[in-house]
């Protein structure tokens, strides 16, 4: 069908002037949205990571506020009441917490009349503020470990990225030969040759402990180093220094933390397990390791005293797991499946 120019018709205002009208055959737009709050978005919608992250602030406000909740410190001792069952008046009515053992009251036995919310040790001292007052110092240990091997970690493996050649294959053997030893059998000679206490476990645990976020901040840079904005730096002339902390570090800081948190919850264990092995803190500072060790020789008599501390570090390592997960996908979705 043609049409005739008597076809066409015009309205009133075909003619006016646009002015700075926008809206004109243009796009429609989006709100821009930040990195952070995707990241944000991210994480949120991990139901798993937001659990263990509230799990995780309750544990560590607990261990700050825990052991001043009653009146006795972590070093009291009270022989004539040792061993006691865990007794919390307000909750006896559940059977679990009303201080029997054997169906006998032993507060009574004992003449006790105050509540130890989670029992005795056999030295008669409170096993609430020994708890929490060793996930203090366990938590402690660990995340100043996990810092350690994070700064040693970046350095050693920036280095050796980016310089590569003789310098990277020297630095590599290096790796080799340390990773070829067992980290425990290396943490355990530390701790034997240095004086025991917190310093002598953490000496200990950054000797190996730096080894995988140095490979991986080595593979990382030397993909990077390879890159536009990189190879424009050194053009440019950038100094080394430069390239390596403003143009590399921020590429791969995703991953440096995520593997930051991932060596959180090893770092716990390899304290508890020095401590088991009668080489942790000295008596009578408290840490699950210890308080472990202690209750694994009354585990058949007083149950309690083994199994609460085991909880507290199965869940605490259970939930930095699920928190570096969850980290992961939301810092670098591409990884997930990886």
């Amino acid at each position: 069908m043609n049409t005739t120019q008597e076809d066409i018709v015009f309205l009133p205002n075909d003619f006016d002037p646009l002015g700075d009208r926008q809206d004109i055959n243009a796009d429609k737009t989006f709100a821009d949205i930040s990195m952070t709050h995707d990241i944000i978005k991210r994480f949120c919608r991990n139901k798993g990571a937001i659990i263990s992250l509230a799990v995780i602030l309750i544990i560590a406000v607990m261990s700050i506020i825990g052991p001043g909740m009653n009146q006795y410190s972590y070093s009291e001792m009270k022989t004539s009441f040792a061993s006691l069952p865990p007794k919390v008046s307000a909750l006896s009515g559940i059977g679990a917490f009303d201080g029997t053992e054997n169906g006998k009251d032993m507060y009574a036995l004992k003449g006790c009349d105050t509540d130890f919310w989670f029992g005795t040790d056999p030295l008669g001292r409170d096993l609430w503020t020994r708890l929490w007052t060793g996930t203090r110092v366990s938590l402690m240990i660990a995340l100043i470990a996990a810092v350690g091997n994070m700064f040693i970690g970046i350095i050693y493996g920036l280095v050796s990225g980016y310089i590569g050649g003789k310098v990277d294959i020297v630095m590599q053997r290096i790796i080799e030969i340390l990773n070829g030893i067992p980290s425990l059998v290396v943490m355990t000679l530390m701790v034997m040759v240095m004086r025991p206490g917190v310093g002598a476990i953490v000496v200990a645990l950054l000797t190996t402990g730096w080894i995988g976020t140095a490979r991986m901040v080595r593979g990382q840079t030397m993909k990077i180093r390879e890159e536009e904005f990189v190879q424009a730096s050194q053009t440019l002339g950038a100094s080394t220094f430069r390239i390596l902390f403003k143009d590399a570090l921020p590429n791969i800081m995703s991953q440096i933390i995520t593997m930051a948190m991932f060596s959180i919850p090893g770092a716990i264990f390899a304290e508890s397990f020095l401590a088991f092995v009668g080489l942790g803190i000295p008596q009578p500072q408290p840490s699950l390791g210890i308080l472990i060790s202690e209750g694994y020789k009354s585990l058949t008599i007083h149950p309690h005293m083994l199994v609460i501390p085991v909880l507290v570090l199965s869940v605490l390592m259970l939930s930095f797991n699920l928190l570096a997960d969850g980290l992961r996908d939301a810092l670098d979705p591409k990884q997930k499946d990886q």
